[in-house]
């Protein structure tokens, strides 16, 4: 078997942390049983809000689509995970805090839906046709954005390289660990599907350096493939390197410029459980309706790995485990997760790691104190942004300012979190500072369109006008110049009209006669 080509570090950013991670072989990961109802959140995608294609009381199958993307976003379908009857579709509930969502009564009979086959001689299809084809399996990055994968698939001139994201750099998440163990072919598939669909020249499989079972899996899996255009590589662990633009730069060497995209370096970046996603539904029929979920935390006896079905509530992966004392639940990993408001909240494609936290397993924010300016986050930010000059640009209420200094970079990492001896969380305010600037785009947008509509509503109402006067001005000219050239003729024709129309009498036939009026 041949070695992984090792990746030294060519950074000096990022944070060195505990792994939080099982080194042995991982066992294989088992199914959550679909619980009795499911709920499946619209918003799965940051293209916006999936519009329902179903109604309440009606009955669904396995794999059908429930929920299209609205019209001009760039939103995902959404597919029922089981068959069964849709009960509601909520619009709103604070209890949950679930803006909006379909939910569905599993009849646990997984009847599966007759859209749901498999694609014959997929390579032999059109790249176009593969591309539309992932679209409609609602496949997603499944490292935690959810951008659709169809959208970065879009061939485009200069892509050179396919790069297959399996850096799970966060603690405690293990999901892409177990993905790459378990499932190796069925990343190699997905690759292969993509770089048909892209052209590209080279796919490039990147597994962190401690995740040493996956590397040894991948390679014995590429070796038996023997694709030339498949490689894999091992990059530093270092945190977070499983960042989208951080991952380039430590493979390519190049970064990717401020405002622009991967694409502009010829590299397409897709995750490890996307390319598996997308093997099981061209291959099996099988839309995103599921993923690989990694459960650990001081609730739980130890940390394992399941594939839960899209919609499942926190509860029943609790209840599997027999969890007791679960006192916070956070989704994602210690640095970037969120906490849930509680175990109701259901899987969704985004959700690659669940922490059940009982009593005191993470320690109380400290509380914060003034800035010290000692510099500290700066050589740690991934995005390369200065995060002290940032705040303060923060404390003025200088938005263009916030801007300036590259707020729009940050990749919410927490890093400067970590490290600031103040306890200020940093963090959370530039995600405060990202949404203002961006509600501030949005107006000036929405602005510019308004000050457009009332230009062209200016503009044809100023052309109406001319038109008008245009036309009154011909039929005036018009008048004038038969007023000049036909003066003669034309009063000649009025007199012998009139003396055609007078009686014998000489009164005008309409007119009646004297004597007539005194008969009367």
């Amino acid at each position: 078997m041949s070695s992984p080509q090792v990746i030294h570090a060519r950074n000096n950013w990022g944070l060195k942390l505990p792994s939080g991670k099982d080194q042995n072989p991982l066992p294989a990961a088992a199914e959550i049983s679909p619980p009795e109802e499911l709920t499946i959140l619209l918003k799965q995608s940051p293209g916006g809000i999936s519009v329902p294609m179903v109604k309440v009381g009606q009955k669904v199958f396995k794999g059908q689509k429930i929920a299209a993307p609205a019209r001009n976003t760039f939103g995902s379908f959404l597919h029922a995970p089981v068959s069964g009857t849709v009960t509601s579709i909520i619009e709103a509930n604070d209890s949950a805090h679930i803006k909006r969502a379909i939910i569905i009564v599993n009849d646990g009979l997984d009847n599966v839906h007759d859209d749901c086959t498999p694609i014959s001689n997929p390579f032999k299809r059109s790249p176009r046709f593969i591309r539309k084809h992932i679209a409609e399996g609602g496949i997603v990055g499944l490292g935690g954005a959810m951008f659709p994968a169809a959208i970065k698939l879009n061939p485009a001139p200069g892509i050179k390289t396919l790069l297959i994201n399996g850096v799970e750099c966060e603690p405690y998440i293990n999901c892409d660990n177990q993905l790459l163990q378990q499932y190796p072919e069925r990343v190699l598939s997905g690759t292969r599907l993509m770089l048909h669909v892209l052209g590209a020249e080279e796919a490039v499989i990147a597994i962190e350096q401690d995740m040493v079972h996956a590397l040894m899996t991948m390679q014995a899996a590429t070796d038996a493939l023997n694709d030339p255009r498949i490689r894999v590589v091992s990059v530093p662990d270092v945190y977070p390197a499983g960042g989208e633009r951080q991952l380039i730069e430590i493979i390519t060497g190049l970064e990717v410029p401020h405002g622009g995209l991967p694409a502009d370096l010829g590299v397409i970046c897709q995750n490890a459980g996307t390319a598996a996603a997308i093997d099981q539904w061209i291959n099996f029929g099988e839309p995103l309706i599921s993923r690989m979920v990694t459960v650990c935390g001081n609730a739980t006896a130890a940390a394992q790995n399941f594939v839960v079905r899209i919609g499942t509530p926190i509860d029943a992966i609790v209840n599997r485990l027999q969890a007791t004392d679960v006192s916070r639940v956070i989704i994602g990993g210690s640095m970037m997760g969120v906490t849930a408001d509680d175990t109701a909240e259901p899987i969704s494609k985004a959700s690659n790691c669940i922490i059940l936290s009982s009593g005191d397993n993470f320690s109380p924010a400290p509380e914060e104190m003034p800035c010290i300016r000692c510099g500290d986050c700066v050589p740690v930010c991934p995005a390369r942004i200065n995060p002290q000059l940032l705040l303060e640009s923060m404390s003025t209420n200088n938005t263009q300012q916030s801007e300036s200094l590259g707020a729009l970079d940050c990749i919410d990492c927490g890093c400067c979190d970590y490290v600031c001896p103040s306890g200020i969380d940093l963090t959370a305010r530039f995600k405060i500072a990202k949404q203002t600037i961006w509600e501030q785009h949005l107006l000036a947008m929405r602005a510019e369109r308004s000050q457009q509509r009332f230009a062209d509503h200016e503009m044809r109402w100023l052309t109406a006008s001319n038109e008008e006067r245009e036309t009154l001005d011909a039929q005036t000219a018009a008048f004038h110049d038969v007023k000049a050239n036909n003066s003669k003729s034309a009063l000649d024709d009025m007199l012998k009209r009139l003396n055609s129309s007078k009686q014998d009498d000489g009164t005008l036939k309409d007119e009646p006669r004297k004597n007539d009026e005194a008969d009367q």
